[in-house]
């Protein structure tokens, strides 16, 4: 693990990898630990652009072990996050197909969602 002093940007990245390497072997409780640690790193570096990512990955965590809510929770944060740095890319998409077979609500980002959606996100990620 990283563990320079000033390298907490790497160290949230090396957390989300870790936790993608434990979904991928079924550890699913160690996955959401490792993504949730590095969600936390991420706020706390005000990273707006992997804030949004990690969400993704812990969504496709909870749903791997059927916690629906949890799993609609993180991706919906996810989105938000994304359309307020109007960021689009695989992982915006990725995002909206999980929701849908997830049988949510609508999908935020749809037709009628104004930019931006959130001032606060739009003024701290600045």
């Amino acid at each position: 693990m990283q563990r320079e002093p000033r390298d907490e940007r790497g160290q949230a990245n090396t957390w989300d990898t870790l936790g993608y390497a434990y979904h991928q072997l079924g550890e699913h409780a160690k996955a959401i630990d490792c993504h949730q640690h590095s969600l936390d790193l991420n706020r706390a570096l005000e990273q707006c652009y992997n804030e949004a990512s990690t969400p993704v990955h812990l969504g496709q965590t909870y749903r791997a072990t059927e916690s629906v809510e949890p799993a609609r929770g993180a991706l919906r944060e996810a989105l938000g996050i994304y359309l307020d740095l109007r960021v689009l890319n695989p992982e915006v998409e990725r995002a909206r197909v999980l929701l849908r077979e997830l049988d949510g609500p609508p999908v935020p980002g749809g037709p009628d969602t104004p930019w931006p959606r959130c001032s606060v996100a739009m003024t701290r990620c600045r």
